[in-house]
């Protein structure tokens, strides 16, 4: 039988593994800081390894990032290995219809990519890589969040998003670096042409 963790690595990109162990943490936010900082500060998004928490007020947000270092102790250790590297905290709760743009290095906003619904056979993947997953909770919830990063990738591609040829990660087509891996983006889709067997084929051709 094999494990799900492998059926996991070997379907999907290594950053879209990493995302969905990472959205563990955001599930169990209450049990793994405690009920009196979940009700000051929720985790809103997470960039690369750095995950971003909201704050209720600018106190809180100077308490929690003097406690950084043993909060990315707790939530590393439930994770099993040091996958967030960084905390922001940032005050002010996020409104509904927040986030809904970002901004380009133009300073322009321009809507972030809106993920569509899953074909049949992309469904059937991803039950396919929770056959042997016996428990429901974790088997929903793993279910949730595959199909919602696979909704999102799909999303990204349509709207011009690449590759990184180095770690996998989605970047938006003019980064000049990668947000996972930091390398300069080298895009994995993006294949070098023939010159050589053209220049052959000319010369075999000529009398000269």
């Amino acid at each position: 039988m094999t494990p799900l963790g492998d059926l996991l690595g070997t379907a999907l990109s290594p950053e879209l593994e990493r995302r969905m162990r990472c959205r563990q943490v955001v599930r169990r936010w209450p049990e793994l800081v405690g009920a009196e900082i979940a009700k000051a500060a929720q985790p809103q998004a997470l960039r690369g390894s750095t995950l971003f928490v909201t704050t209720s007020s600018a106190v809180w947000t100077n308490e929690l990032t003097l406690l950084k270092p043993q909060i990315l102790e707790k939530l590393n250790a439930a994770l099993g290995e040091a996958l967030i590297r960084d905390l922001v905290f940032r005050g002010g709760w996020a409104k509904e219809g927040q986030g809904a743009e970002t901004t380009t290095s133009s300073g322009v906003a321009s809507p972030r990519p809106q993920p569509g619904p899953l074909t049949r056979p992309e469904r059937l993947l991803v039950e396919s890589l929770l056959t042997d997953l016996e428990e429901p909770r974790l088997r929903l919830a793993l279910r949730s969040c595959a199909e919602q990063s696979l909704r999102l990738r799909k999303a990204r591609r349509k709207a011009g998003w690449r590759e990184c040829g180095a770690c996998g990660r989605q970047n938006r087509a003019a980064a000049g670096r990668c947000g996972g891996c930091g390398r300069p983006v080298v895009l994995r889709d993006r294949k070098e042409p023939s010159k050589k067997k053209s220049t052959r084929r000319r010369g075999v051709g000529s009398n000269a």
